[in-house]
């Protein structure tokens, strides 16, 4: 085995059993193979032996900082997030599943061991919206705003007028904690309105409507400038819109990007289609850009779509395959750099086999993604890093 500031990580078949006496003061630790053979056995307290009980997000540092070490992390009893060693200012390895097992490293400065969030997104929490105001099936967008403090779902039945419902958060960006606020807004709309999208100072909101009546007068995207912030209730009529039957086949939302200098829309043929503003915020003045990109290679059936703040992502949700798909652009909003790597995909079939509406958390790097069910069960899902919880034994010894 080589050393010298590499990591080794041995793994053996082993059962396990430990022991925590009262006063907390040792730590026994027995590893036996399938035959019932004493592999490993500790018993901390003993001399060159350190150990250490997580209950909460934390760092540990051991005594010891370098030579060679056994690592013994015990995960068994972890509910939640993730255990991080690094190693010389380098994370080594991340442990999220339940296990025992014993790793040897070689540090040359420095070991710690943490515990944290998890690394991976997952399911953390979802609003059971049910049918009383959006109607079965008619969920066409989903929509934070106000610091995360209201929710808006969207609906495109005629039985409501295409209304927007306004609920209110008790925690911010908890979509557990959602409740109805008894405020709509009736679209004045007539026909197969789609996804709106707010601007991020609740002034002004944009909604694409794909009604073909008429020769398809309504085949626009709207605007509206609520006359009190982020209440919907307050918007009044129509103050500006834009024709883009020349330019795409259908509508599934409009959503403004680039700092207002910009809004994307996704037909119906899973093209992502871009609209350059001349004037931020002002739908009247799109014209397009030409960067449009298919995206029926990746999901043909197109729904929803969302950027996160700095342009470098989009999140483009589908339902041929029920995920949302994590799209890296090299040219900040220009969808036409985008490249698609299948294992940053969020699988949302285990929730939902009908995904429609997706909105992020205003982060570069978002920490919550939701995403709305137009089918039964009616519910809006949020995902994220699942925090720190259960308890995790470690020990280093030398």
């Amino acid at each position: 085995m080589a050393f010298g500031g590499s990591v080794s990580v041995t793994t053996l078949p082993h059962t396990h059993n430990q022991s925590l006496t009262d006063d907390g003061g040792q730590l026994s630790q027995t590893l036996t193979d399938m035959n019932g053979v004493t592999l490993y056995s500790l018993i901390t307290g003993a001399s060159g032996t350190e150990t250490h009980e997580f209950t909460t997000a934390e760092t540990w540092t051991p005594t010891d900082q370098t030579g060679i070490m056994e690592v013994l992390v015990d995960t068994t009893s972890m509910t939640g997030g993730a255990v991080n060693i690094t190693i010389d200012g380098v994370l080594s390895e991340t442990i999220t599943t339940a296990t025992s097992n014993i790793r040897l490293f070689n540090p040359s400065s420095s070991i710690t061991i943490q515990t944290a969030a998890g690394s991976v997104t997952g399911l953390v929490g979802f609003f059971d919206y049910g049918t009383t105001y959006v109607p079965a099936g008619a969920l066409v967008s989903v929509n934070l705003g106000d610091s995360g403090t209201k929710l808006y779902l969207s609906g495109n039945s005629a039985a409501d007028n295409q209304a927007i419902y306004q609920y209110d958060l008790a925690s911010a960006y908890d979509i557990s904690t959602a409740s109805y606020a008894s405020i709509s807004f009736p679209d004045p709309i007539s026909g197969d309105v789609r996804g709106m999208d707010w601007r991020d100072d609740g002034t002004t909101w944009v909604r694409a409507s794909d009604d073909g009546a008429g020769g398809g007068v309504n085949k626009i995207f709207a605007q509206f400038n609520p006359s009190s912030a982020w209440d919907i209730s307050t918007s009044g009529s129509i103050v500006g819109s834009f024709d883009f039957r020349p330019f795409q086949s259908g509508t599934k939302d409009c959503i403004w990007g680039n700092s207002g200098n910009q809004v994307t829309s996704l037909s119906d043929n899973a093209d992502l289609n871009t609209y350059d503003l001349g004037t931020a915020y002002t739908i009247s003045t799109a014209a397009d850009s030409a960067k449009d990109q298919s995206l029926s290679s990746i999901d043909n059936l197109p729904r929803s779509h969302a950027w996160n703040t700095n342009g470098t992502r989009c999140y483009y949700l589908g339902s041929q395959n029920d995920k949302v798909y994590q799209l890296d652009c090299s040219t900040p909003w220009d969808i036409t750099s985008m490249t698609h790597t299948a294992s940053n995909d969020i699988d949302v079939s285990p929730e939902t086999t009908g995904p429609y509406g997706i909105w992020l958390s205003p982060q570069v790097n978002p920490d919550h993604i939701y995403v709305g069910s137009s089918s039964s069960l009616y519910k809006v899902y949020q995902y994220g890093t699942p925090a720190f919880s259960g308890t995790v034994y470690a020990s280093v010894s030398q």
